[in-house]
């Protein structure tokens, strides 16, 4: 199991220390070296998922408002400098840009339909929800002491307050974002790395005054959800992290059986998860597969590399998880229903998929 936000908030963690080391860096003595570290882990951040970019306007934000910090960071970037951070940032970044011109910005389109923001509904209650979520990502007291920092902004020093806008800005972008269409939780994930080093601040600065209890209380808090959340989340299927893992190899098994008379045919599926999961664990292995684009919008890699003409003059068995096969009958001469199998999620907890014979596609 893997999450895009893993590389994503590590490169953002290296980006915040190589910028601080840079800035901070007096002598001057290895700015090339933390310059680098900064054009290296921006472009591979850039690389894992487009959600550094609200890191990065984070800190065109903090810029614009502190007018001192400001000063001194353009003292700090000579011209020289600028110039070897923009031509190797651009050399780094350059191959997915120029893949995504040769495929029609696919990789935008993907991340504006995830956003999905022509979906307008200015819901205040989605809002709420992705606001009430952050307790549960970033934990409940932590987010709490988040919050009270920030209410304390006066307070801090430059430092600290350049980590608040780069934690405080995702999270409001985000917030809006979820007013607007909607959004998940971790959405603004990318806000915890500078969140964390202010609230480890803000416990170190309390330490003899109460910190020393709250560090325990919420390590040893958090130490019991993690242990905790798993056993309980089976059982509740909103809160079960694997619900979309479970079942695959049986459902698939049930696949095969039907599947093995046609050999030769072409697998087709008008789902994304069932299509990966049936490529992976079906025997004998399909020799083609194409994924059934209903709109003709590219929503997926499978979509992007898998053309419905390929299906032309061939035998195929479409796994479907609509509920009739309207959306794809008129396309092709004979439809024939199979039958269908059933992936189990947990206890009471079902889903169902339809398999059909396709012959005769007709473009």
């Amino acid at each position: 199991m893997i999450s895009t936000d893993v590389p994503m908030l590590f490169f953002s963690s290296v980006v915040i220390w190589s910028f601080v080391c840079f800035f901070y860096n007096k002598t001057n003595t290895y700015d090339y070296f933390y310059l680098t570290a900064l054009t290296i882990s921006i472009a591979l951040g850039f690389l894992s998922k487009y959600a550094i970019l609200f890191l990065l306007l984070s800190f065109v934000i903090f810029f614009f408002f502190n007018a001192n910090f400001r000063i001194q960071f353009k003292n700090k970037l000579s011209s020289k400098k600028l110039i070897i951070f923009t031509v190797l940032l651009f050399i780094l970044v350059f191959p997915h840009i120029w893949w995504n011109i040769k495929n029609g910005f696919i990789t935008l389109q993907h991340t504006m339909a995830n956003v999905n923001i022509d979906s307008e509904n200015y819901n205040f209650y989605n809002a709420l929800i992705f606001f009430v979520e952050q307790f549960a990502v970033f934990g409940p007291i932590n987010f709490l002491l988040f919050l009270f920092i920030i209410f304390n902004y006066k307070k801090l020093t430059e430092k600290e307050k350049m980590l608040s806008f780069l934690a405080l800005v995702p999270i409001l972008l985000i917030l809006i974002q979820a007013f607007i269409s909607r959004a998940h939780a971790n959405w603004a994930a990318v806000s915890y790395i500078p969140a964390s080093i202010l609230v480890a601040l803000y416990i170190n600065k309390i330490w003899d005054n109460n910190g020393k209890i709250i560090y325990y209380f919420t390590s040893i808090f958090s130490l019991v959800v993690l242990i905790v959340l798993p056993f309980f989340a089976y059982y509740n299927f909103k809160l079960d992290p694997f619900k979309k893992m479970r079942g695959w190899q049986e459902v698939v098994s049930n696949i095969s059986e039907i599947y093995s008379h046609y050999p030769n045919a072409v697998l087709v599926a008008d789902d994304r998860k069932i299509l990966a999961e049936s490529i992976y664990y079906l025997k004998p292995r399909p020799i083609q597969w194409v994924r059934w684009n209903t709109d003709g919008k590219i929503h997926d890699h499978y979509e992007l590399v898998t053309k419905h003409k390929d299906l032309k003059n061939k035998i195929s068995i479409m796994v479907s998880v609509e509920e009739d096969n309207k959306h794809f009958e008129k396309f092709f001469d004979k439809v024939r229903y199979l039958g269908a199998v059933s992936r189990k999620i947990r206890e009471g907890k079902t889903k169902e998929y339809k398999l059909w014979l396709l012959e005769g596609y007709k473009e």
